[in-house]
């Protein structure tokens, strides 16, 4: 998994490359800063403690006030911070996956030359599967939120959940170019442990500012290696067989008229 992404990081000067990471860091910034604006927006007006007005004891409404005041400030920092990283994984993901093809051509064709042609995703191929990924991806996520509280436990429990899915998601976007279904989820299955590995370096990479923004491209270009590394993988490029002399295939025959 480290030579892979050693070789990923090496091309991510390559032209076709380069020029995917800033189409993904310019169109993700955009759509980040006009979502969270609009959030912003209908939050700033909400007040928790407002239905605490008809309270006429002064004391016990300051106390309530301060006692809910405290407890939304306390749970709005992990739900605003959770939200943030949601919300930029599916935004950089979904405009990701309109160009991680490109970045798999440019690393096929610099690497492994001699591969047949891959089958491209059509556009509605590529909304389907950034759909069902971000599904599953909410889903899961709601679901395991409450253990996300529990100190450690919940951290491992938040990369183990998020890097399956990434882990996932990413080595059946270059298999499924190569490799029906049913031969991905075989070759999935016996690499279980570096399709998670990658997954949950991916998800630790979105948890980085700047390294968040490449960690699609990153990801998608060492899974093409990782991939045409594994051993049940039919698609690497076959040894050219060089063919046998001419005077080697007539020389028996030549010999049986010497005989003769």
């Amino acid at each position: 998994m480290f030579k892979a992404y050693s070789a990923a990081v090496s091309q991510l000067s390559d032209p076709p490359i380069k020029r995917v990471i800033i189409a993904v860091a310019a169109w993700t910034a955009g759509i980040y800063l006009v979502l969270g604006f609009l959030l912003w927006t209908l939050v700033a007006g909400f007040d928790p403690t407002g239905g605490l007005a008809w309270i006429g004891i002064e004391w016990l409404r300051s106390a309530l006030l301060w006692v809910i005041g405290g407890v939304v400030g306390f749970l709005g920092i992990f739900v605003f911070f959770g939200l943030f990283w949601l919300l930029f994984v599916i935004i950089v993901q979904t405009v990701s996956s309109f160009y991680l093809e490109r970045v798999i051509l440019a690393v096929e064709a610099r690497h492994y030359p001699g591969l047949p042609t891959a089958e491209a995703q059509t556009v509605a191929d590529m909304v389907v599967s950034t759909l069902q990924f971000f599904g599953f991806m909410v889903v899961l996520n709601i679901l395991a939120l409450p253990f996300y509280f529990i100190p450690l436990f919940g951290v491992g429990l938040f990369y183990l959940i998020n890097g399956y899915l990434i882990g996932r998601e990413y080595f059946e976007l270059v298999a499924f170019r190569r490799v029906d279904r049913r031969t991905a989820g075989i070759i999935r299955k016996a690499q279980r442990g570096k399709v998670l590995g990658t997954g949950m370096a991916t998800t630790v990479m979105f948890s980085i500012p700047l390294l968040n923004l490449v960690a699609p491209v990153l990801t998608a270009a060492a899974m093409v290696h990782m991939f045409q590394a594994m051993p049940n993988n039919t698609t690497t490029p076959a040894q050219t067989v060089s063919p046998e002399p001419e005077d080697a295939i007539e020389a028996p025959e030549s010999n049986q008229d010497n005989d003769a």
